[in-house]
């Protein structure tokens, strides 16, 4: 155990201890601060493997035992293929079935505090993710749990949401072993060497060059995100609304779809929305 450490996190009872709810491996890295001070319970939907078929999994298990946080021992992670494949084909008994055992879960614990990701319009299951943590949430408070319902960017540099996160969420800014710790736990997580590539330099034109009108778009969010911006950490309160216009996913989809590399786009109205109504109504 790193020196340090233990003057930076608490001993947190398993029945209180917050939820951390992911799509993917790897996202619990943002908050690897956040874990080390309040060891969450940790729930991950999917095992990251992507289309090559290579889980994930064995690398976020490194980082929640680095922080103190713990696996869920409630849901096991899918395969990235059979979570697209459920969102498009219809089924959306699986999103319910996750929803509604996270909420048992959650009340069970009668956990205070969840955090999660953001809908961002970037992925489709990020997006899911957050339907179904608010789902859960919402089942959970109907056995009269109260549960702080908390996101946190994937995108977007922590430090311009860092106003309202000290006003209504949850803001702080690590300290210099805390943030050493936090990189060197990101660049021995082999699996997100691409991805630490545009967050640590704030472009992602090199992942996107063939589509550099993407590239544009993704950057403006993007735009001043660099190694010491994860120094920052902040959750805000879930917003539980709809993005605004046609999400980015579906645009890039399209292309992959057109280059052959994808037989299927993922639509918002066709595929998403109907799995987000259910969720709502559950």
């Amino acid at each position: 155990m790193a020196r340090g450490r233990d003057d930076d996190r608490q001993n947190v009872s398993m029945d209180r201890r917050p939820a951390l709810i992911v799509a993917h491996p790897g996202h619990e890295l943002v908050l690897f601060g956040w874990m080390e001070e309040t060891q969450p319970v940790v729930t991950v939907l999917t095992d990251g493997s992507g289309r090559d078929g290579a889980s994930r999994l064995a690398s976020t298990l490194n980082v929640l035992r680095e922080t103190g946080a713990v696996p869920s021992d409630r849901i096991a992670p899918r395969s990235d293929r059979e979570f697209y494949a459920a969102v498009l084909s219809g089924n959306i008994d699986l999103f319910i079935d996750l929803a509604t055992t996270l909420g048992d879960e959650l009340a069970e614990r009668e956990t205070v505090c969840v955090a999660g990701d953001a809908r961002e319009g970037f992925n489709p299951i990020h997006d899911i993710c957050r339907m179904i943590i608010d789902a859960a949430v919402a089942r959970a408070q109907q056995s009269g749990s109260v549960i702080a319902n908390y996101e946190f960017s994937l995108f977007q540099p922590h430090d311009r949401i860092a106003c309202d996160a000290r006003q209504h969420g949850v803001c702080r800014i690590l300290s210099e072993e805390q943030f050493q710790r936090k990189i060197d736990a990101a660049t021995n997580y082999p699996e997100l060497a691409t991805e630490l590539e545009w967050a640590f330099t704030g472009s992602t034109r090199k992942v996107l060059q063939k589509y550099p009108d993407l590239a544009s778009i993704v950057d403006g969010v993007i735009g001043g995100m660099n190694e010491r911006s994860f120094a920052m950490e902040c959750l805000l309160p879930a917003r539980g609304v709809s993005l605004a216009g046609r999400p980015f996913y579906e645009r890039y989809a399209e292309r992959l779809v057109a280059d052959g590399r994808y037989e299927q786009a993922i639509r918002y109205r066709e595929h998403v929305q109907p799995i987000e109504r259910a969720l709502a109504a559950l």
